[in-house]
């Protein structure tokens, strides 16, 4: 009964779930050269160019297992794009089992905003975070991605709870059957 308990317990563990990953943008454009001086760095004149929105493209993207995308929502400027109002397409390059080290996506929505997001080459000159009708331009400062903290999948808990009343049967069971003896 222990071995089946802690059996069950060891398999709810391996179960994954689709996950989901957020994106921050930037809001600095270094269009002059596409030159990010990075943290304290020291921005050479004429380098740092408008931002016409002075906003940064937020958003997420729900993968199943293998990485392949689900769902996706994204805004900047006033404009969204979603699974429902929007298509293109998702390049997501994973590295040392880390998914979005470099992306791409092209999205147009119904309206026919168009978006494009991509750090491709590891090089400042790909990162790209803009719009079509030119109200986001972010290049040279490539934002961030962070998965979000995921819920387990229901059969995951249905699992580890079987495994720990295994666990507490067999402990009452054990109690149960101890005789006691009076000391003295």
């Amino acid at each position: 009964m222990v071995i089946a308990a802690l059996a069950l317990t060891l398999l709810a563990g391996t179960a994954k779930a689709d996950s989901t990953w957020d994106y921050q943008g930037n809001v600095n454009n270094y269009g002059g050269m596409f030159y990010n001086p990075g943290p304290g760095g020291v921005i050479p004149p004429g380098d740092l160019q408008p931002n016409p929105c002075n906003c940064a493209l937020s958003g997420s993207v729900t993968v199943d297992a293998s990485y392949n995308v689900l769902s996706w929502s994204f805004a900047a400027a006033g404009d969204t794009w979603t699974n429902a109002n929007s298509a293109g397409s998702f390049d997501v390059l994973i590295a040392s089992g880390n998914p979005f080290v470099l992306w791409g996506l092209g999205l147009t929505n119904t309206s026919g905003d168009t978006l494009q997001s991509g750090y491709t080459t590891f090089s400042m000159l790909s990162a790209r975070d803009s719009t079509g009708n030119g109200d986001l331009m972010v290049l040279g400062d490539p934002g961030t991605w962070t998965e979000a903290v995921g819920t387990p999948e229901p059969g995951t808990l249905a699992l580890l709870g079987i495994g720990l009343a295994g666990f507490a049967l067999e402990r009452k069971k054990r109690v149960d059957s101890t005789v006691w003896e009076p000391l003295g």
